[in-house]
């Protein structure tokens, strides 16, 4: 069964420059209350679809024997709006969006199986648990770490924080988030904080930040998010990687809009194998 998520507006998000700036760019609040309804169907009729695919992949892996040697993960990059406080798909530090799934599978690890964790994680622990999982070393200098002791339920030294950054010409300007277990704390290079007690507020519609009863916790969470970070050295290196990509464009025409810059300059474009595939499946 499906729970309907929370629409509802809360008055002062009408009104922060960075939510209302999603909502005018992709002039949602014009959509129809009929379209959103058949949106929201769409969606829940997606998330169905991709169940019972996952469901045939395993039901094959188990069929031909590879099911012992795999590590599934399930995951998504963001999440889906889906008309709450007004917005849809992507691009906002709302828990709808910047919340996603996160459930692995090894069959080598069974005492995780059925094992619940609240503690925050990033999608950059993903590498390093994969290399610990699969024997290989773990490199140096990465942002993320192993979640093995995580998924035993083991939350011991664990950081107990998830950044995220959001950067793009689709708002008003870049974000920077950092969420613990009970707070959300967004930072802004030109507009006010926002703070979020996501314990007594989960739906996010009272912004603490800026109230004399929480200057202490809005400080201390802004030295943790701002710790070695400034926005002049990100727009710097923003710079830096669009002069360096102008020499490594696609030669077939623009792309499409997944396209990475390696460290060397060069452009990957991750979705070539979609549209212009070199294996095909005759079966």
């Amino acid at each position: 069964m499906w729970i309907c998520p929370t629409f509802q507006m809360g008055t002062w998000s009408r009104h922060t420059r960075f939510a209302k700036g999603l909502r005018n760019n992709f002039k949602t609040d014009e959509i129809p209350l009929e379209e959103t309804r058949k949106a929201r169907a769409a969606y829940y009729a997606c998330c169905e679809f991709l169940d019972e695919t996952i469901g045939d992949l395993l039901t094959l892996l188990e069929r031909d024997g590879l099911l012992d040697n795999t590590i599934i993960v399930y995951t998504t990059d963001h999440g889906e709006m889906a008309g709450e406080h007004g917005q849809w798909w992507k691009s906002s530090y709302y828990e709808a969006a910047a919340r996603v799934p996160l459930i692995v599978w090894d069959r080598h690890l069974s005492q995780s199986h059925g094992e619940r964790v609240t503690a925050p994680v990033e999608l950059n622990d993903l590498f390093p648990t994969l290399c610990a999982r699969a024997d290989i070393p773990i490199p140096e200098d990465l942002d993320g770490a192993d979640l093995t002791n995580l998924m035993l339920g083991n939350t011991e030294g664990w950081r107990n924080t998830a950044i995220t950054e959001y950067w793009s010409n689709q708002t008003t300007g870049p974000m920077r988030m950092l969420r613990n277990p009970r707070y959300k704390y967004v930072a802004f290079p030109e507009d006010e904080s926002i703070l979020f007690d996501l314990e007594t507020d989960p739906n996010e519609f009272e912004n603490l930040a800026g109230q004399a009863a929480s200057q202490e916790l809005e400080a201390s969470l802004h030295e943790q998010l701002m710790d070695g970070f400034s926005w002049e050295s990100v727009r710097q290196q923003i710079a830096s990687d669009r002069e360096r990509s102008r020499d490594f464009k696609e030669p077939w025409g623009k792309g499409t809009p997944n396209q990475y810059t390696l460290p060397d300059g060069r452009v990957v474009d991750a979705e070539t194998c979609l549209y212009r595939p070199s294996v095909r499946d005759e079966g």
